[in-house]
């Protein structure tokens, strides 16, 4: 992700339809429907509620609030929060702009 995508916002997108239960959440893409329903578990949890929550967020502010919360260094899990928005923007549950 690095520098460039720190100013951009991070949000659900608009064709992403999920359910929370307890601390694990599903996703699936409407658009791509034969696709698997993605299930994030634990941190992954938290993050999407994070994203969920706000009216688009930063990668810089999911990282700091995820330090913050769980008294972590944001540099050991900065590239954890990247690989995970990576990822699921690229399975179509988030949008980055």
């Amino acid at each position: 992700m690095g520098e460039r995508q720190t100013a951009e916002r991070i949000s659900i997108a608009a064709d992403a339809a999920w359910v929370q239960t307890g601390t694990r959440v599903v996703v699936i893409d409407l658009v791509h429907l034969a696709q698997d329903p993605i299930v994030l578990e634990g941190t992954a949890a938290i993050i999407w509620e994070t994203i969920a929550l706000s009216d688009g967020t930063s990668l810089t502010e999911i990282i700091s609030d995820l330090a913050e919360d769980f008294a972590l260094d944001e540099d050991r899990i900065r590239a954890d929060v990247e690989e995970m928005v990576r990822t699921l923007t690229a399975r179509g549950a988030l949008s980055v702009r």
